[in-house]
């Protein structure tokens, strides 16, 4: 539901008080301005809140520096993403530049380099891991796919019984089943691709209905079924 995501975002910030500080209002800004390039591939007004939240730079907020480094690496922009890591994320983890590079050649189309990134990450995220298993399923390794995708649902139930808040792997649980059934789909194992599918569409019910992943879901369970 990420137009409902971007709502709520938005009554955040006319109910935000001048008192909440510049931190907070950057650090809102700029997940809005994450959330639209990624999700609903809005770079304009991904672009607007962006620039909007740049005014709160120097508020300090780490939060900012991760959805400012997040913007960045979804609209392709693989220097500047690691500009925002090299000035002040990459004493967190060595993760963020092996994700950059990763995701760089993979969007080129240069696989095994992809791979041989993603795989260096002692503790990937799910995000790295969904990456991981949609490489391999376009290089025809379909079992490394689907171990990728089953280590991310368990890595998705570690997150969550952490009691934090990781908006930027909630969806990656669903989408495993998504990639999943295409999976199934070339390995011609109908059973399991329809049971995937099905499992994405319950997860997703509640979803935007224009989703490209749902519109493709319930066309490729109809011709299935």
């Amino acid at each position: 539901e990420y137009r409902r995501a971007v709502a709520t975002i938005d009554d955040m910030l006319k109910l935000e008080p001048p008192s909440s500080g510049r931190m907070h209002t950057g650090t809102t800004l700029m997940h809005r301005a994450w959330i639209k390039v990624l999700y609903l591939r809005d770079l304009t007004g991904a672009r607007r809140d962006y620039e909007r939240a740049l005014e709160f730079e120097n508020a300090g907020a780490q939060g900012y520096a991760i959805f400012r480094y997040f913007y960045h690496l979804h609209a392709g922009e693989y220097q500047r993403a690691r500009d925002v890591v090299n000035a002040g994320l990459k004493v967190i983890s060595p993760n963020f530049i092996l994700t950059i590079d990763g995701s760089e050649a993979m969007k080129s189309g240069n696989y095994g380099t992809a791979l041989e990134h993603f795989t260096k990450m002692a503790h990937p995220t799910p995000y790295i891991q969904y990456q991981t298993a949609w490489v391999y399923a376009s290089t025809g390794q379909y079992s490394a796919a689907i171990s990728s995708l089953n280590d991310l649902r368990t890595n998705c139930s570690v997150f969550e019984s952490g009691g934090g808040v990781y908006s930027e792997f909630v969806d990656l649980y669903p989408l495993s089943y998504h990639l999943e059934g295409t999976i199934y789909e070339r390995t011609n194992e109908r059973a399991k691709a329809i049971k995937s599918y099905e499992t994405f569409l319950r997860l997703w019910r509640h979803a935007d209905k224009d989703i490209p992943q749902y519109v493709e879901a319930k066309a490729r369970l109809a011709a299935l079924r």
